[in-house]
């Protein structure tokens, strides 16, 4: 970004933890294998699997995180940053939550 442009802090994808994309502590191996499945499956066919936003649509047998983080970059100001994700029904809500929790790349305020 040049000039004055601002960063829109935190993006999506610099919060890992919740797009999976790093080694899980609290999450079960099981989980973790149904989850790069079922993120194989959606990307095949074309279906989001996480989204900015709480507008995500999840197979029935999925179950749908949502993320809300409220002024997570006090130099941003009012903030508030949304993203959704789909995980399998056999990963535990509490370890999902778990993984968000201890993830070094979380927003300092979330």
């Amino acid at each position: 970004v040049g000039g004055d442009e601002k960063i829109n802090p935190p993006s999506f994808t610099a919060w890992k933890g919740f797009i999976g994309l790093h080694e899980h502590k609290h999450m079960t191996k099981e989980c973790d294998d149904a989850l790069h499945q079922m993120e194989e499956k959606y990307e095949s066919h074309l279906k989001e699997h996480e989204t900015m936003g709480h507008d995500i649509d999840c197979d029935e047998e999925k179950q749908t995180c949502k993320l809300t983080c409220k002024n997570c970059d006090p130099e941003a100001g009012e903030f508030e940053f949304k993203a959704s994700k789909c995980f399998p029904k056999l990963c535990k809500e509490a370890n999902i939550k778990r993984e968000l929790e201890d993830d070094p790349g979380k927003p300092a305020n979330a």
